[in-house]
């Protein structure tokens, strides 16, 4: 016989103690891991796109776009990816919680804590605007005639 004995109610207790809406883990590995390396990525993908498209803007500022206006277009530009991104996102995950049957598998409650979600998608799109206005900035930096020379 084994030396230890498997408590089914002790199991589900800490089941639930992991996935309760009690538990800040989530959110603090969220905002200390992830946010840096997604301000990353937005980062690099806004800086790639705008060296591709470094001949439209050039040609936006020749026909007298101030710079500013284009700086502020690219992060618009980048937010509304990020939100459309959260809006397909989310609904995923939840769905996706659900197919996993959490509560029936280990009887415990995973509803989704709307506050929380909804201060996700607002810190989110923060780190999202901070991470776009650099590149984008850069975008409306742009020296013109260098940018119409670019190929």
């Amino acid at each position: 016989t084994p030396d230890f004995a498997f408590d089914e109610g002790l199991f589900r207790d800490e089941i639930r103690a992991l996935f309760g809406t009690q538990n800040a883990g989530a959110e603090v590995f969220v905002g200390v891991f992830l946010l840096p390396f997604m301000m990353l990525g937005i980062g690099n993908m806004l800086f790639i796109a705008i060296l591709d498209r470094q001949r439209e803007f050039g040609m936006l500022r020749a026909i007298g776009t101030l710079r500013r206006q284009i700086t502020w277009s690219v992060v618009l530009e980048s937010l509304i990816l990020v939100a459309v991104a959260c809006v397909i996102a989310i609904p995923a995950a939840l769905l996706s919680i659900e197919t996993m049957l959490f509560e029936r598998i280990v009887a415990a409650d995973v509803r989704p804590d709307v506050f929380l979600i909804a201060r996700s998608v607002v810190l989110i799109l923060i780190v999202a605007g901070i991470a776009a206005y650099l590149p984008a900035r850069r975008a409306g930096r742009l020296n013109i005639l260098e940018a119409l020379r670019y190929e």
